[in-house]
């Protein structure tokens, strides 16, 4: 094992193909990345939102079989936010090169916890690098709505929203957990006044996973790169119906800065061509 062996820190976007990349990597000679894909542990720890992340995870446990592995599994994840160092002592006894955690709700962290997390994984032996997968914003929350609608169809039953994606964007698109989940400008400001550049990689969804993705995202995590069936998605959720072009727009509009953002730092031609919405913004 490396004497500094590598934490990938996974900050999403959530519907970002994350849980593709935890699948690839949890099976891949060199890497371990535990019992969990998304273990919360910073924004369960430090965010805002901490109290209401580690109450699902006491929800999830109570209502898990006690001999179950999930049960085994949630009690050893509500164990670090007792005692953090448990959190930390527990990657440092994985014995690969690579070891990480992949939770998309990251994105949504502050400069300061991120400077917390890359400052204590670092004492704990760790190099630190971050991956972060793009996605354009409209296909973001759109995929997000029919995942929402899978998991919890009572919040859709017998409403308008049940029948309509448009409705169901046009309500939440603007909401809170929506927007902090889609300004990936926010996102990448904050890594970027943390993690040097040489410690951070970006992805688009759009080209991933693919072999130009996978070989140089296997390079950066310093693992061999193993051909995979980049064809089969994972936790996908499938289109049944078009948005309508105002629903289109109005999103689009709505998130102009994080499409102009994207934009000027990868380049217009290269964003354009990867997301067809972002080239709306000049007609």
């Amino acid at each position: 094992m490396k004497e500094r062996p590598i934490f990938l820190l996974g900050v999403g976007c959530q519907k970002g193909g994350t849980s593709w990349l935890h699948h690839y990597l949890q099976h891949h000679p060199q890497a371990d990345l535990g019992l969990a894909k998304e273990y919360h542990f910073f924004n369960g720890m430090y965010a805002e939102s901490g109290p209401s992340v580690r109450a699902y995870f006491e929800q999830q446990l109570a209502a898990a079989p006690p001999d179950s592995i999930l049960h085994q599994h949630l009690t050893h994840q509500l164990s670090f936010f007792e005692a953090p160092k448990r959190y930390y002592q527990y990657f440092q006894s994985l014995d690969k090169g690579l070891v990480g955690d992949i939770t998309p709700a990251y994105a949504m962290l502050s400069k300061d916890t991120f400077t917390l997390a890359k400052t204590q994984l670092e004492a704990h032996g760790f190099q630190v690098k971050v991956v972060f997968i793009l996605r354009d914003p409209l296909e973001r929350i759109w995929s997000a709505i029919r995942m929402h609608k899978k998991i919890y169809p009572q919040n859709f039953i017998n409403k308008p929203t049940a029948e309509s994606d448009d409705l169901a964007i046009l309500k939440a698109y603007n909401e809170w957990h929506i927007e902090v989940r889609t300004r990936y400008e926010k996102t990448i400001t904050n890594l970027e006044a943390v993690f040097s550049r040489e410690a951070l990689h970006y992805i688009f969804y759009e080209e991933f996973p693919t072999p130009d993705t996978m070989q140089p995202l296997c390079e950066f995590l310093e693992i061999d790169y193993i051909e995979k069936d980049f064809a089969t998605r994972v936790n996908s959720q499938s289109k049944s119906t078009e948005l309508s072009l105002q629903t289109c727009e109005t999103v689009i509009r709505h998130y102009a800065s994080t499409y102009k953002f994207i934009q000027g730092k990868f380049g217009i031609n290269k964003v354009n061509k990867i997301w067809p919405n972002a080239s709306k913004l000049e007609t």
